[in-house]
């Protein structure tokens, strides 16, 4: 069996990404496999394919890998058009009894039985249609909650397919998020970055953010910090993210600070992540 050909540490930090992801066979895997067994000199490659791993495995436990199947969406949409288009009854409308037209002459204090109850009957009818009023909003909330969890997994599952693609691609950069000094216990991140598609991707190990506080992800060009988003989740789900083409070209650096609720246009909080981009 002949030796697996010699592969350059260049050669072997463009092919982490798809290790991680185990795309590589025959001699190409064979080659890359050896080089990490050599006993070096190494030049980043350990370091680069720790990343990538960490990479894959936080985009695992981000999202679940099953596919959704097409009938699932359409039974979350069906049952979406069935709250929309649900109709509360119509609520008769109080008629003035015939015979009080007709009989005017008849005694006060018949009158003011009959006076009692109408007022009776309608303040039934008001609270019925309170009822009917409050169901029609908790339909409307309904309706609300699931085109949200519709919208928010559809749009999960869409990044993380364009992390599992920019993963694969040779010329992606996976850059780890080192925690710093004050970083709460157990913090860590990676970004996907493509210069070629002007896009990155971000996932952060699940933390939770102080209280009143979120966690937000800034892009810096050298003295420049720029905020690309706030981010926000489950406690016990990781983080994933999308930064925009405006942002990403031409960045050093990410860094994720503590801001007050709601996030902030410039850097106020300790900075808990930090990963600088390799040049060139």
């Amino acid at each position: 069996m002949s030796e697996p050909a010699k592969m350059s540490c260049p050669e072997f930090v463009a092919l982490c990404a798809a290790r991680s992801l185990d795309l590589l066979e025959g001699q190409e895997r064979a080659a890359f496999d050896a080089h990490r067994a050599s006993p070096g000199p190494h030049e980043g490659c350990l370091e680069a394919l720790a990343a990538a791993e960490q990479t894959a495995s936080r985009l695992a436990e981000a999202l679940s890998p099953a596919v959704v199947r097409a009938s699932v969406w359409e039974a979350i949409d069906k049952q979406i058009d069935i709250l929309s288009t649900r109709r509360a009854p119509a609520v008769p409308t109080q008629k003035t009894p015939r015979w009080r037209r007709a009989l005017p002459w008849l005694l006060a204090a018949a009158a003011l039985v009959i006076a009692i109850g109408l007022a009776r009957s309608r303040a039934a009818q008001m609270e019925r249609v309170d009822q009917l009023a409050r169901q029609i909003e908790e339909q409307a909330n309904a309706r609300t909650i699931l085109q949200q969890e519709r919208d928010d997994a559809r749009g999960r599952l869409g990044l993380r397919d364009t992390a599992v693609e920019l993963l694969a691609q040779p010329s992606t950069r996976v850059v780890a998020l080192a925690p710093q000094a004050g970083a709460p216990a157990g913090l860590a991140g990676s970004a996907l970055v493509s210069f070629e598609r002007a896009t990155a991707i971000v996932v952060v190990t699940a933390a939770q953010a102080p209280a009143g506080k979120d966690f937000e992800l800034w892009v810096i060009h050298g003295d420049e910090k720029r905020p690309a988003g706030l981010l926000r989740g489950e406690a016990a789900t990781p983080l994933i993210a999308r930064v925009g083409a405006r942002v990403v070209m031409g960045a050093e650096a990410f860094a994720v600070t503590i801001e007050d609720h709601g996030g902030s246009t410039t850097p106020r909080g300790p900075i808990v992540l930090l990963g600088v981009l390799p040049k060139g």
